[in-house]
């Protein structure tokens, strides 16, 4: 019982990172219509740059957050700049595509930058064990659980109560009516793509002390961020860490008790169920 609920917390921090990725596919998605399939890359991105950071120029470890979040979210930037070139010449499939396109580009450069052994760095609170009882908790754990909970909980205030949120989905869901309300569409887009890039960049930052991130990591960062968004039927915030929570726990138990090659195939499985059963996601009753 007690390395079952130890793998459960593994599964429960890991689900939160998951959760993050499928947050920036949330928004992406609810301002744009677009897809980001360059979300994978761009955790892959802020974990390498992260260790890098610590271990090469020995930063302090908020120096290192707040430069992995602004590297990462600049590279966002670039990306929106094509894919709203993209969108407007040729509409949002191929947007989309550009963004895989970009994801195969991305791996190739972090090749060439930071080589091909997988990289890690030390947790910025420690790593001594804190015991409930039997069952053992690392404080990145719970550090992880903590940023991602209060960041979901901004997010959906975000979206549902400031006038920059509302305008996010109005631009989505008519972008021809939100021009004539006078709503900056380009700019919305942009904003989502941007701060979809700084939540990967965190995530890349919050989960490399826990596992080593390699330059071909950014694959099974896709693939578990997308799953999870599909869970959320790819419009509720709350949803998509839901989601990341039930592909963490799920990967991680099947990872300790049958064997860890057939981690990302339960997303694939999960997703791809999740399609057929209910298209809109099990949690496209709560999204606004």
């Amino acid at each position: 019982m007690t390395t079952f609920a130890n793998n459960l917390i593994i599964g429960i921090a890991s689900g939160m990172t998951f959760g993050l990725v499928a947050l920036g596919f949330v928004l992406v998605y609810r301002a744009t219509g677009i897809v980001n399939f360059t979300q994978g890359s761009f955790v892959a991105i802020g974990g390498m740059l992260a260790a890098r950071l610590a271990t090469g120029a020995k930063l302090p470890a908020v120096e290192v957050l707040l430069l992995c979040m602004l590297a990462v979210g600049l590279v966002s930037l670039l990306v929106a700049m094509i894919c709203v070139v993209a969108q407007k010449t040729g509409g949002t499939l191929r947007a989309l595509l550009v963004t895989v396109g970009l994801s195969i580009a991305f791996e190739g450069v972090l090749l060439a930058f930071f080589g091909d052994n997988p990289v890690s760095l030390g947790s910025p609170v420690g790593n001594k064990t804190l015991h409930l009882g039997s069952i053992l908790v690392l404080p990145q754990q719970v550090l992880i659980v903590v940023i991602v909970l209060a960041i979901v909980g901004l997010t959906q205030w975000f979206l549902g109560r400031t006038i920059y949120g509302m305008g996010m989905r109005a631009s989505a869901s008519n972008p021809i009516a939100a021009r004539l309300s006078s709503i900056p569409v380009l700019k919305t887009t942009l904003a989502a793509f941007v701060i979809a890039g700084i939540l990967a960049g965190l995530a890349g930052d919050l989960i490399t002390p826990m596992t080593a991130m390699a330059y071909s990591s950014d694959t099974t960062w896709t693939i578990n961020g997308f799953s999870a968004a599909i869970i959320a039927g790819l419009v509720d915030p709350i949803g998509a860490i839901a989601g990341g929570l039930v592909l963490g726990v799920v990967e991680t138990l099947i990872g300790a008790y049958v064997s860890s090659s057939y981690e990302t195939a339960v997303a694939m499985v999960v997703m791809l169920a999740i399609l057929v059963l209910r298209p809109r996601g099990l949690f496209s009753w709560s999204a606004r």
